[in-house]
């Protein structure tokens, strides 16, 4: 029974759990986009999935050629890249280690790259992929020029 009057329904718990709900439950997401895949690819994709598949067409020539990758970016291991966006002329890309422990980034991609905090200030000098780590339950975040 919901004994709050402004609480939509379904909801979690009405139990209160401090600091936050269902606290120590793993959630993983995969997503994929599949550039100029046709319908029976997305129909494929969405039974693998378990999920309806959500299409949007382009207004594009179709079939057309597309566009080079500005850099290639490589990530192996158990830290997650979170986001990877345009800031400016720079590429920045924000990883999370959503474990409890250290462990290492498991990065590459050419080019200088230099740490950032969440404000995309500078932190010290060039950023070392091979000996990068990141703390349980931490960011990273890194930039570098687009060319």
């Amino acid at each position: 029974m919901n004994v709050h009057p402004l609480r939509d329904e379904p909801a979690g718990s009405e139990i209160p759990v401090p600091g936050a709900q269902y606290l120590g439950v793993a959630v993983h997401t995969d997503l994929a986009i599949m550039v100029g895949a046709d319908d029976a690819g997305a129909v494929r994709a969405g039974d693998l999935f378990r999920h309806d598949p959500l299409v949007v067409r382009g207004s594009g020539e179709v079939d057309g050629p597309l566009p080079e990758a500005a850099f290639p970016v490589e990530v192996a291991g158990d830290v997650v890249l979170e986001s990877a966006r345009r800031v400016g002329s720079e590429a920045e890309l924000r990883f999370v280690n959503y474990l409890g422990e250290e462990r290492d980034l498991a990065f590459a991609s050419p080019g200088d790259w230099m740490r950032v905090d969440l404000a995309g200030e500078a932190q010290g000098g060039a950023f070392d992929a091979a000996a990068a780590r990141v703390v349980g339950g931490g960011m990273l975040s890194i930039r570098r020029a687009i060319d």
